[in-house]
């Protein structure tokens, strides 16, 4: 019988350790690992693509050694940049140097700017917001003009919009490296009365200050939209005058606009410029930002030395991001000597004046006893200060706390909340977390389908456990239609990315035939890459395998060493199985009261077969004395959970007693049942 890996509740943001629980990110939000939704069904091989960052925290999560995971990468190749905040991910998935040393060699370089798609505005009048899918992205000139040139190809929809005016909103495809031009004539509104409104007032000249920390303070209302409309744009543009006037903190402003791209094209070596100019004249802002571009060699050669030397002149200022950058290097043993209680320290240095990465850095470390003793209570109140700043980490992992009680008042209504604003902001763990939230029926009434919309956002960013859980509910037509097809290409890209679940998931798919041609080689296969990798239901079924010379030749001490190893996790079917072959003498003496100690063990799980197993033992007298009324009560046990032996043991049986000897059976079994919590 080959078995699935169930539906469970997740422990934690992961499972097993602290250390997955709470994956960190200077931007980026936490990965949470969610027990996998088994599921059946089948689809052709997909061709093999270069490895995305969850697709590594996949692997490192599910305990497949650095060094293979390099190899794979290098085979594969991955298709994301090395930053500050992919390599924090990355480390706290268990990355260590070697690994990082060889993903920073081979991941790609951030885009050139010719690779973007170039947007031209040509409207009339000018002075005109322009937004792209909905998001403010500039003001046209006076002649009507503005270019954009750092958008990406494909389709968008673009809106100009004036006061006095009709909003001009159309779609627009922009193919790679060309220039696309859109022509407008706004036309003005008209009153109730059909005459025409009055055009808008002309701009305030007293918005041109010459004072370079004026001109900063207007680029930053600009980059804001506070009192003027957002426009990265005109926020560069003021930037770029205070910052040409020697003021240190525009240098470091314009030094983000080219990093990021905003209003400016994307220019990390522009970047670096900037923020020399700033750190040189002793900016903090600039120190810290130069560091990170040493950190992951953006402009510069990678250097974590420089990059220390650089974030502690930062933390040393003040600084919370430097702090907090500083920290991390600490954690990591990067550029200086590992010292957690050191990092933990820098950590609540930023978290202390209000610096929300610090924040959900420092509850980190204390949910997980790094640098710090544990403190659950401790790790909900820092947590929640970056939460409430809107940081998808303290956001996912706050809803982890609530759910699962953790240094809080279990509150599935709470965790709801906080899973939800992270999952708006496009965070993985705030996705499959309320994706299960909405599965289970917790703090929200059941809802598979919505269930589904979630666990299919966090899949499409190749969250793996999301894959799984997404092919569960296609096996089984939950919230969305019943699809093999479908089932099996969420688990081979879970199996693929080293999901222990998914690979297993789709060893059941091979060995059942169904959705895909019946292949017990390759059911083997994925079961042994499951076992190896602790998944204790794999290591059951190769073990069956062995036993029965399923895909692989018969060998029952290969059997029973798979099967001792998932027993040593309390799995009941493994104790079921090893009980079996103690019961036989394959692969072990032959043993029936260790037979009988298997199976009882088994049985209290509720397994069904052990049930059985044990009916039998009692039935024949083999390991213990021979008990009609015990038998009879196992017997009945098992009846109910579908074991296609127990009605025909239990007739057979019942024939040899006495009615009151099977009254007593009975009320044995109702009794077990009633201790046990379990219904008939």
């Amino acid at each position: 019988m080959m078995h699935w890996n169930r539906k469970q509740k997740a422990s934690g943001v992961g499972t097993g350790s602290w250390k997955n629980r709470a994956r960190r990110s200077f931007a980026a939000a936490a990965a949470m690992l969610l027990v996998a939704l088994v599921s059946l069904g089948a689809a052709p091989q997909a061709p093999r693509k270069p490895l995305s960052k969850d697709d590594v925290i996949r692997l490192l999560k599910g305990e497949v050694p650095s060094k293979r995971v390099g190899e794979l990468a290098q085979e594969r190749g991955v298709d994301f940049p090395i930053t500050t905040e992919t390599e924090r991910e990355l480390r706290a998935a268990g990355a260590n140097d070697t690994l990082m040393a060889t993903l920073r060699e081979i991941a790609p370089k951030p885009a050139p700017a010719n690779s973007a798609a170039v947007l031209l505005i040509d409207a009339s009048p000018g002075g005109a917001r322009v937004y792209v899918d909905d998001e403010p992205v500039g003001t046209t000139s006076p002649e009507g003009r503005l270019r954009m040139s750092t958008l990406a190809p494909g389709r968008h929809r673009v809106r100009l919009s004036l006061d006095g005016y009709q909003d001009d909103e159309r779609e627009v495809t922009l193919p790679v490296g060309q220039t696309t031009t859109v022509k407008s004539a706004l036309t003005l509104k008209t009153a109730g009365s059909g005459r025409t409104v009055a055009p808008p007032p002309a701009v305030d000249n007293s918005l041109n200050p010459t004072d370079a920390q004026a001109q900063d303070k207007l680029g930053l209302k600009y980059e804001l939209g506070d009192g003027v409309p957002k426009d990265f744009s005109q926020a560069a543009a003021w930037y770029r005058k205070a910052a040409d006037q020697g003021f240190a903190p525009a240098q470091s402003h314009l030094g983000l606009m080219y990093r990021l791209g905003h209003g400016v094209p994307q220019d990390d070596a522009e970047s670096v410029r900037w923020d020399r100019k700033a750190a040189d004249q002793g900016n903090a802002q600039g120190q810290n930002d130069l560091g990170y571009m040493y950190q992951n060699g953006r402009g510069v050669t990678q250097d974590d030395n420089e990059a220390v030397k650089l974030y502690r002149k930062s933390a040393d200022q003040g600084n919370g991001y430097g702090q907090a950058n500083l920290g991390f290097m600490y954690e990591y043993g990067r550029g200086v000597p590992k010292d957690e209680p050191t990092a933990a320290a820098w950590y609540r240095k930023a978290a202390e004046q209000g610096n929300p990465t610090g924040q959900a850095n420092l509850g980190y470390m204390y949910g997980s006893g790094t640098g710090v003793t544990h403190d659950d209570a401790e790790a909900v109140k820092w947590y929640r200060k970056a939460a409430e700043q809107g940081n998808a980490l303290g956001q996912s992992n706050l809803g982890v706390m609530y759910r699962d009680g953790l240094g809080v008042a279990a509150d599935d209504s709470e965790a709801v909340k906080w899973f939800r604003l992270a999952a708006d902001q496009g965070n993985g763990a705030g996705q499959l977390g309320l994706g299960f939230m909405y599965d289970m029926g917790r703090g929200v009434p059941r809802d598979h389908a919505e269930a589904d919309r979630w666990y299919a956002k966090a899949a499409a960013q190749g969250n793996s456990t999301a894959q799984v859980n997404l092919g569960n509910n296609y096996r089984d037509g939950n919230g969305v239609p019943q699809n093999d097809a479908e089932a099996v290409k969420w688990f081979r890209l879970a199996a693929e990315q080293g999901n222990r679940e998914g690979q297993n998931n789709l060893g059941v798919l091979y060995q059942s035939g169904r959705g895909v041609p019946k292949d017990d080689v390759e059911a083997a296969n994925w079961f042994r890459k499951a076992a190896e990798q602790g998944n204790a239901i794999a290591q059951t079924n190769l073990g069956n395998a062995y036993r029965d010379a399923r895909g692989v030749p018969l060998n029952d001490n290969e059997a029973v060493k798979w099967y001792r190893l998932s027993v040593a996790q309390g799995n009941s079917r493994a104790q079921y199985s090893l009980g079996w072959m103690f019961a036989r003498g394959r692969g072990v003496p032959h043993d029936d009261a260790q037979a009988v100690d298997l199976y009882r063990k088994s049985a209290e799980q509720g397994d069904t077969d052990g049930e059985n197993g044990l009916g039998v033992m009692y039935e024949t007298g083999a390991g213990v004395p021979t008990d009609f009324v015990e038998a009879y009560k196992w017997y009945l046990l098992s009846v109910p959970g579908g074991n296609s032996n127990a009605p025909n043991n239990r007739d057979l049986l019942a024939k040899k007693m006495t009615g009151v000897q099977i009254a007593e059976a009975q009320r044995r079994a109702s009794l077990w049942l009633a201790q046990h919590g379990r219904t008939p």
